[in-house]
């Protein structure tokens, strides 16, 4: 493995840890081995690889000659992973955003709107479950935390790649969205007109679930377009579930139901 000095890549990736500059340049990072194979997988457009000193031998797989990279010491790995232990390489995608239109007419059973979800772990395991489950696609209101966020990348283990993500979807794009694909919003709520454990006749329609704020929940605008609002039954003392574990619930309970339709 020879050194590719002159991509300036270094440099660039440390940029791309601000949002001004991921939207200025258009690209992003994605760290660990497992993400990047996925993004090669994906066929996602990777402008550089950024690769420890430690760990040359064993990431020569992910070199295939049309990538340009740099071999980098542990210490710039370290800077711009931003973590306690890198995983020993770096990729430079160009950003993944999908347009609403791009979804129209797709026929979809089930998607997820993330509405003002700003903790970054919260969306990029979401994106994680909601590529667990086979939905659609991932939704997102102005004010969610951007998608190409590095711990939003990085919580998501690679599942960015699999899924088409919308970002700054309005509310009123998302009701014409619904209408049009003849899919059913549901919110979650404390005290919602269902319980997901007694729902299983709604769950086996097309639906898109909204998942709220971690402070303040659904936007009430959002709330009053949706079909129905579903409570999540807790047994135990827990006060509530955060927002990844309550759409992992609602996610799954509508992927059983649609499941079993389908037989």
């Amino acid at each position: 493995m020879t050194l590719n000095s002159t991509a300036g890549l270094l440099k660039r990736a440390r940029r791309l840890h601000s949002k001004h500059q991921r939207d200025r340049l258009d690209q992003f990072l994605v760290e660990g081995p497992q993400a990047v194979k996925t993004a090669l997988e994906a066929r996602a457009k990777i402008q550089g690889l950024l690769i420890s000193e430690a760990n040359q031998e064993k990431m020569k797989s992910y070199i295939d000659g049309s990538i340009p990279f740099e071999i980098v010491t542990e210490a710039d790995l370290l800077e711009v992973c931003n973590t306690v232990t890198p995983q020993g390489i770096v990729a430079i995608c160009e950003s993944i955003d999908r347009q609403i239109s791009d979804l129209q007419n797709s026929n979809p059973l089930l998607m997820v709107y993330l509405d003002q979800v700003r903790d970054p772990g919260n969306v990029g395991a979401i994106i994680r479950v909601a590529d667990a489950v086979g939905a659609s696609a991932v939704l997102a209101s102005k004010g969610t935390v951007d998608i190409h966020n590095d711990k939003v990348v990085r919580s998501s283990t690679g599942s960015i790649f699999n899924i088409d993500i919308v970002q700054d979807l309005s509310v009123d794009d998302l009701k014409v969205f619904a209408k049009n694909q003849e899919m059913q919003i549901l919110v979650t709520s404390a005290d919602g007109q269902l319980n997901l454990l007694d729902a299983d006749r709604d769950l086996i329609k097309p639906t898109i679930w909204v998942i709220g704020n971690e402070a303040s929940g659904v936007n009430p605008e959002i709330a009053k377009i949706a079909d129905h609002s579903v409570s999540i039954p807790i047994f135990g003392r827990a006060e509530s579930l955060n927002a990844a574990t309550a759409a992992a619930v609602c996610l799954y309970a509508s992927t059983r139901c649609q499941r079993a339709l389908k037989g």
